[in-house]
């Protein structure tokens, strides 16, 4: 068939001159364009990546608070009287804030409120507990004979949060806001007796 007074074009080499385009627009469209290449890797690290690396400091920021906190406990039971044992937990935790440890898991000194050391004493024929303290000796005679002895080691450390100052996704712990935990353990005393000496 005549085109404008020009050669004849075949049916068949139009219709193979159209799958060729059909096919060469599939596969464009399957690689997709580099120019979004850009735009999509900021968005993977700033809602996948940034977070995640967060959550796994947040992570090592807790377990190595309840870490310390397992220290100075152990160290206050060994001490021989109360005012040794706040001592004892407080270097532990002083020692640990200066080691290499402390800078990779993003504890600092100012996060962390300040070590409390309470005494539970666990009355044996009721069953009840009397906590005393925090930061004070036991205020009453020592009957180690029917009541056992414990010492409770606690501190709270607030964790920055991930995007400080931003008012409009609200207040969202460690997001927007300094997320707070509190850690402590608790072990029994070792030398009753001085409870009571500061």
């Amino acid at each position: 068939m005549p085109v404008h007074g020009g050669s004849p074009i075949s049916t068949p080499l139009i219709r193979e001159g159209f799958k060729l385009n059909a096919s060469a627009r599939r596969k464009r469209n399957s690689q997709g364009s580099l120019a979004e290449f850009g735009p999509a890797l900021v968005l993977y690290f700033a809602f996948l990546v940034v977070p995640f690396l967060v959550l796994i400091r947040f992570g090592l920021a807790t377990t190595a608070m309840y870490f310390v906190m397992a220290r100075a406990a152990d160290a206050a039971a060994k001490a021989p009287s109360y005012g040794l044992a706040l001592d004892g937990a407080t270097a532990s935790l002083d020692e640990f804030m200066d080691s290499p440890i402390a800078s990779v898991t993003g504890l600092k000194t100012l996060q962390i409120n300040p070590l409390y050391l309470y005494v539970d004493e666990q009355v044996t024929a009721t069953g009840a507990t009397n906590v005393f303290g925090p930061n004070q000796p036991l205020q009453k005679p020592v009957c180690s004979a029917i009541n056992t002895y414990e010492y409770e080691v606690e501190a709270s450390y607030s964790f920055p949060p991930l995007l400080p100052g931003v008012a409009w996704f609200g207040k969202i712990p460690m997001i927007t806001a300094p997320m707070t935990l509190t850690a402590r353990a608790v072990r029994a005393v070792d030398y009753p007796d001085g409870l009571t000496v500061f």
